[in-house]
């Protein structure tokens, strides 16, 4: 008999929390940023961000996606006003996706590489700024050959109106 009791205890109390738990209620943080359980940022990344010295931004985020898109078309000509610059998936304060790379458009002409390199980025905790690292690739403008480099450090910062609020 306790053969068959102790293994039905066990699988008794095990799913009992689970049985009894509302899923839409639950809900962890991690560096500051609630999730509930789906996995859906409870703040809002939408808005006006800088890349580098003079590129404008707008993420949108709708659960826990995050798209990046140019706003006007780079100065080097490699990317076009609404055209994508990272997508990625934010967890707790991580933001991990896929990065758009393009070789500025004389090069481009010559090789027609579109690369799309792995990007990671850590939030900080006030929500304005975002820092990490992306793969690199070199082309060879020869033969058009892509090669791995070393990850390039990047950063976002996101734009605040005159209150200091996010602009959107």
């Amino acid at each position: 008999m306790s053969r068959f009791l102790i293994p039905f205890l066990c699988l008794f109390f095990v799913t009992l929390p689970v049985a009894t738990a509302n899923p839409s209620t639950l809900e962890f943080s991690k560096s500051g940023v609630t999730q509930n359980q789906a996995g859906e940022a409870q703040h809002d990344l939408t808005g006006y961000w800088k890349y580098g010295d003079d590129r404008v931004l707008y993420l949108t985020q709708k659960g826990s996606n995050v798209r990046s898109r140019y706003i006007q078309q780079t100065p080097d000509y490699a990317h076009f006003a609404e055209e994508i610059d990272f997508s990625a998936n934010i967890v707790g304060n991580l933001l991990h996706g896929v990065q758009l790379i393009r070789l500025p458009w004389p090069m481009h002409n010559k090789c027609p590489v579109d690369m799309h390199v792995g990007i990671g980025l850590t939030m900080n905790e006030s929500r304005t700024s975002l820092t990490g690292f992306r793969a690199s690739r070199t082309v060879n403008l020869i033969n058009c050959t892509v090669e791995s480099g070393e990850p390039v450090q990047i950063e976002y910062t996101r734009m605040l109106d005159i209150d200091g609020k996010p602009k959107k």
